[in-house]
Formats: structure tokens, sequence, C-alpha cells
């Protein structure tokens, strides 16, 4: 799984952190992956141009559906929240 990000605008971030979570087909949450679980936030400049990437080279989910939602805040505000169903085989 790789997920990729791209900042288009010029204004820093600062506090920024971004989690993803994976639930099984009953609602239970099965994985969870953030940088505030490790007590790290991450900043960026105003200068800076990124493309942030998020690679999972493998998920070792048995056979079924899964929802994964994609969350980012930034300085504890709600950025971007995305939900999207998942098929492990």
């Amino acid at each position: 799984m790789e997920l990729q990000m791209k900042k288009k605008n010029s204004d820093s971030i600062s506090q920024l952190n971004i989690a993803i979570g994976i639930d099984d087909e009953y609602g239970t949450r099965v994985a969870q992956l953030s940088n505030e679980l490790t007590g790290q936030s991450l900043s960026i400049s105003h200068s800076e141009n990124i493309i942030a990437r998020i690679r999972i080279p493998r998920l070792p989910l048995k056979q079924g559906r899964y929802n994964l939602t994609i969350y980012s805040s930034v300085g504890g505000e709600v950025a971007d929240w995305i939900q999207m169903r998942l098929h492990s085989m």
C-alpha cells in the first residue's frame, strides 16, 4: 500500500499529524499508524514544496473487507479525513 500527499500552497505548517486506521468488516480497529503515537509531529516551512509518501510494503491482513481511514490534523484541528474500502486477498 502506498499513499501520497502533496502540499500545494506556500503556508507554513506546524504540528502536522497523519494517521491511518484500519478497521475490519465489523468495525473493529485492527491497526493504527500515526506519527502522534510516537510523540512526533511534523513541521514544514513556507518555502518547502513537499510530497509525502507513506509506503507499507506488506500489510499482513487475513482475507476480507476492511475500511481504511486516513486522517490529518494541523495544530490539533482536522485538516483532512478520507475513508475508503479495502479488499485483502
